[in-house]
């Protein structure tokens, strides 16, 4: 998130006008192994089917001031009003985990992983792909710079990828 211009200007913003948000970090877990399987063009598909999902999802779940962005690889951000921000992350999660098996050779899919074999010959499992989404809200505690929001989702994400499949998690602290 940091060093990213739009979503600092949007986020610095709406801190200014006071307004109450939510920040959805997101993420696609083991998307670099299903890249090094399937190619970078199925990644890329791959990417062009969550982008979709995230616009048709907060079209009907979010807010006309919503804000979407996609960070790059893997990895995006939406802003919502914090009393979305779980509805939307459950639908995010709801839509991605049911297409994705599209997405998947029969034998992955039913084995419920890819083997890939590192530089050195030997084989690595790596999961399905999932999301982990770290919501981070000024609902609870003071929010006064992006760096802070930049912050708290690292610490929530890291947190959120402890869990196998996808998954949301709020930040809940009060400060």
């Amino acid at each position: 998130m940091n060093g990213n211009p739009s979503v600092e200007k949007e986020i610095k913003e709406r801190i200014l006008r006071g307004e109450k948000f939510a920040v959805l970090y997101i993420d696609i877990d083991n998307f670099k192994a299903y890249n090094d399987t399937y190619g970078f063009l199925q990644g890329d598909e791959v990417i062009k089917f969550f982008a979709e999902i995230l616009i048709s999802v907060i079209q009907e779940n979010g807010t006309p001031n919503d804000f979407l962005w996609h960070i790059g690889g893997d990895d995006f951000i939406a802003i919502t009003v914090p009393e979305k921000a779980e509805k939307v992350s459950s639908r995010l999660i709801a839509c991605f985990d049911q297409g994705i098996k599209n997405f998947y050779s029969s034998d992955d899919w039913e084995r419920g992983y890819v083997l890939t074999i590192d530089r050195k010959g030997r084989e690595n499992v790596f999961p399905i792909l999932s999301l982990s989404i770290a919501i981070v809200s000024n609902e609870y505690r003071s929010i006064d710079s992006h760096w802070l929001v930049s912050e708290i989702a690292a610490e929530v994400k890291q947190y959120a990828k402890t869990f196998p499949g996808s998954i949301f998690v709020k930040d809940r602290r009060r400060q």
